[in-house]
């Protein structure tokens, strides 16, 4: 029998699908715009923070120094206390750079109490940076040889930041959500910055113009909190300043990153990702809102199918839902893909909306209300924790 209340439920289930698709059409939308075209060639200096990361650093400084780039470009390592060698390996193969490549590695000993650790140590970064570009990603990373030329050429007289795509590389069922995952991201992303209100970005690929990231207080603006060096940075931009933002569409502007090897890591950064998703503008929040009951509905009605008299309506409503965003987002993906030289999504996406629901529901709310560790330090609620008082 279908009750009233299921119907309720239904019809709340429709109109959110709706919602959905017309944000995935105003995404696919704004990926269309045409992007401003700059031909200059200035400096650049790369800023990476990187906290024991000896095993990725050295491949990460053969790819910025062995860029195709036209201009100057300097690479700033700025070593957050690894206890793993990173500085040492990226000196050594900083070594032998080319003409108008140089290397500079800096360490840091110790962080200041109640500031976080990775801004900070970009902010000393930035400080010892010579150039008017800025551009960021991870140790961990692989810039494509023409990183640094197809972002720099979106770079127009009002363009202070460029997004780039930041697709994610792995073998295995994790790997694959991990690639789905950063692919929709990006559409997100891409969509956002072309429909001229950009939703999102990744610190693993930006490009600053140093006076736009100063108008925007830079990253130390957010100081106590763990993360934010990129959304939170890219929010205030937007919201306080003239300066655009836009996305560099194309695989050419592109920086791989690898998945996490263990689930635990994987979830441990979603967490950490979702701990400021509070402190975004109010329009920000209110759609986050509405996503998380369109994630919550098909798990209520699969959980109401084991308590309920109808339990075969419950799930197939359930089903039903999972099916049609599938779809949804297999389209925006797809369009995403084709735009940054990706892959297509494979069927999995149908597959792992579930999990995505689970995510969203049960993962997102703990990365808010309880925070996360990472790299050994925790970060309750998201916020640096405060120096302890001494007692006398």
């Amino acid at each position: 029998m279908w009750s009233v209340e299921l119907t309720w439920i239904a019809w709340a289930v429709a109109a959110l699908t709706l919602f959905h698709a017309g944000a995935a059409l105003w995404l696919i939308r704004g990926m269309g715009r045409s992007l401003p075209v700059e031909n200059e060639r200035p400096p650049v200096s790369v800023v990476v923070a990187a906290r024991d990361e000896a095993e990725a650093i050295g491949g990460l400084v053969a790819a910025i120094t062995g860029q195709d780039y036209e201009g100057p470009v300097e690479l700033i390592v700025v070593d957050d206390r690894s206890v793993d060698g990173t500085a040492d390996h990226a000196q050594r193969h900083a070594e032998c750079v080319g003409s108008g490549r140089s290397v500079r590695i800096l360490r840091i000993a110790h962080t200041p109490p109640g500031v976080s650790p990775k801004k900070h140590s970009l902010g000393v970064g930035i400080d010892a940076a010579r150039h008017e570009l800025l551009a960021f990603t991870d140790g961990d990373t692989r810039p494509e040889p023409t990183w640094i030329s197809a972002m720099s050429t979106h770079l127009g007289d009002e363009v202070g930041l460029v997004i780039g795509p930041a697709p994610i590389d792995g073998a295995g069922w994790l790997g694959r959500v991990a690639s789905l995952e950063a692919l929709g991201l990006g559409a997100v992303a891409a969509g956002s910055a072309g429909a001229g209100y950009a939703l999102t970005c990744t610190g693993r690929n930006l490009l600053y113009r140093r006076r736009a990231l100063a108008d925007a207080g830079g990253m130390q603006a957010s100081a106590g909190l763990g993360a934010g060096d990129d959304d939170l940075t890219m929010g205030r931009l937007r919201d306080e300043t003239e300066w655009r933002i836009v996305h560099a569409r194309g695989r050419a502007a592109a920086v791989r990153g690898r998945a996490k090897r263990e689930w635990g890591d994987w979830i441990a950064q979603r967490r950490r990702h979702a701990s400021n998703s509070t402190r975004f503008a109010p329009r920000i929040v209110a759609g986050l809102g509405v996503l998380y009951l369109y994630h919550l509905l098909p798990i209520l009605l699969v959980g109401m199918g084991f308590v309920a008299w109808n339990p075969l309506g419950c799930w197939a409503l359930a089903g039903a839902a999972w099916g049609v965003r599938a779809a949804i987002d297999w389209g925006l993906l797809a369009n995403a893909a084709r735009r940054f030289g990706e892959d297509p999504p494979s069927i999995a996406l149908g597959i792992v909306e579930p999990l995505f629901s689970l995510m969203v529901v049960v993962v997102a709310p703990l990365g808010i209300l309880r925070g996360y560790s990472w790299k050994g330090e925790r970060f309750p609620r998201g916020k640096v924790r405060p120096p302890k008082k001494r007692t006398i």
